[in-house]
C-alpha cells in the first residue's frame, strides 16, 4: 500500500518541480533547498517530466532561418541559394501558407526585367503565386513546362498560374497545348515532333528561372501529378522500381535517378536532366517530403531550396544515416 501512495504522489511531485522551474523561475538550487532534494536529484526530477509528458516544450519563434540546415545542406549539394525556416509551433496549414509566403518574398526579390520564368504545378506553386505582391511591372515571358492536367484532376491550373503572374508583372504567357501523358511511347514521340509543339518546347526551354515543388511518392497516394492518367497499379510500380518522389512528372529514385517505367517515357514537358543547367528554385516542406527533397538534391534538379526546418532536418538524418551505413559495409 505504501508503494501504491508513493506512486501516486510521483506525477503530483513531478508537477510542482516543473513548475516551480519553468512558472517560477527558480532556479535548480533554490529548488534543492526549499525540497530538500539534491541539485542533481532535481536535474533528474525535471527530465523525468518532459519524458513523462508532464512537460512539453515548442519553439513558437517561426519564421527565422536555421543557419544549421542551411549550411549542411547547402554545402552537401552545393546550392546556389537555400532557406530554411523555423515553422515549430504551428500547424501544417499554417506551414504552407509561411513557406510560400517566404517563396514569394524571396523569389520576387530576384526577379529581373524581361526575364523567362517557367512555372509547374500544384498546391504549393499556386500558394507562393497567391502570395506575390506585383509590386513591379517587369514585363516577364511566363511559361508552361509541361503539358495540362487530366479533366477534372484540380491539381492547380498552369494556364491559371501564368495569368495570375503576367497580371501581376506585366509581359506575355506562353502555353504547352498538349497533354501531360499520352498513353502510347510511339505516339508520344511523334507529338513531340509537330512543329507546333517543337516551338513551344522550344520556349519553355528558354526558362531562365523555374518555379517548382518536390512531390513525394509513397503507397496510398490518391493525388498526384499524373492523375486521371494512372491509377493505383502504376504508382505501385514505380515504388516497386524505388520512385520516391517525382519533379517534372518524372518519378526518381532516392539517388535523384529517373526511375526505369513506361509514366517517364510518357510525359509531355521538359526533361528533369535539363534542370541542371537552369535557376531552379524547388519549394516543399514537412518531413514526409524529405526523401524525395534529398533525392531530387542527389540528381542536381535543384540550385535554391526553400524549406522548413522538420523537412531540414529530417534529410540531414537521412544523410548521416546513410552515411553510417556506407561506413559499415566499407
Amino acid at each position: 500500500m505504501a508503494d501504491e501512495t508513493k506512486q501516486a504522489a510521483r506525477p503530483r511531485l513531478l508537477y510542482e518541480i516543473a513548475r516551480m522551474y519553468y512558472c517560477l523561475d527558480l532556479p535548480q538550487k533554490e529548488i534543492a533547498r526549499r525540497t530538500s532534494f539534491s541539485r542533481a536529484h532535481i536535474s533528474r526530477l525535471l527530465k523525468q517530466a518532459r519524458e513523462e509528458g508532464i512537460v512539453e516544450i515548442k519553439l513558437n519563434y517561426f519564421g527565422e532561418r536555421s543557419s544549421f540546415g542551411e549550411t549542411v545542406i547547402g554545402e552537401a549539394f552545393g546550392l546556389a541559394n537555400i532557406r530554411v525556416y523555423n515553422c515549430d509551433g504551428i500547424s501544417l496549414e499554417e506551414v504552407h501558407k509561411a513557406i510560400c509566403c517566404q517563396a514569394a518574398g524571396y523569389v520576387e526579390s530576384i526577379l529581373k526585367p524581361r526575364q523567362v520564368i517557367g512555372i509547374t504545378r500544384g498546391s504549393i506553386i499556386a500558394g507562393m503565386i497567391q502570395e506575390f505582391k506585383g509590386s513591379r511591372r517587369l514585363d516577364l515571358k511566363v511559361v508552361q513546362l509541361m503539358g495540362a492536367d487530366a479533366a477534372g484532376a484540380n491539381i492547380g491550373s498552369v494556364p491559371d498560374l501564368i495569368r495570375k503572374m503576367v497580371d501581376l508583372f506585366g509581359g506575355t504567357a506562353s502555353y504547352l497545348d498538349a497533354p501531360l501523358y499520352v498513353e502510347n511511347d510511339i505516339a508520344r514521340n511523334n507529338l513531340i515532333q509537330e512543329a507546333f509543339l517543337s516551338r513551344q518546347m522550344k520556349k519553355a526551354r528558354s526558362a531562365e528561372i523555374i518555379l517548382t515543388s518536390i512531390r513525394p511518392l509513397y503507397k496510398g497516394l490518391k493525388r498526384h501529378i499524373w492523375t486521371g492518367f494512372i491509377g493505383d497499379r502504376e504508382i505501385g510500380e514505380l515504388l516497386n522500381a524505388g520512385a520516391v518522389g517525382y519533379i517534372l512528372a518524372r518519378a526518381f529514385d532516392r539517388d535523384g535517378r529517373l526511375v526505369d517505367h513506361p509514366v517517364n517515357r510518357r510525359i509531355i514537358g521538359m526533361e528533369p536532366a535539363e534542370l541542371r543547367e537552369k535557376n531552379v528554385i524547388a519549394v516543399a516542406y514537412d518531413k514526409d517530403y524529405a526523401q524525395a527533397v534529398l533525392g531530387a538534391l542527389r540528381g542536381g534538379y535543384v540550385k535554391t531550396l526553400i524549406t522548413d526546418s522538420a523537412c531540414a532536418d529530417e534529410v540531414i538524418a537521412i544523410m548521416e544515416n546513410d552515411n553510417r551505413g556506407a561506413l559499415r559495409l566499407g
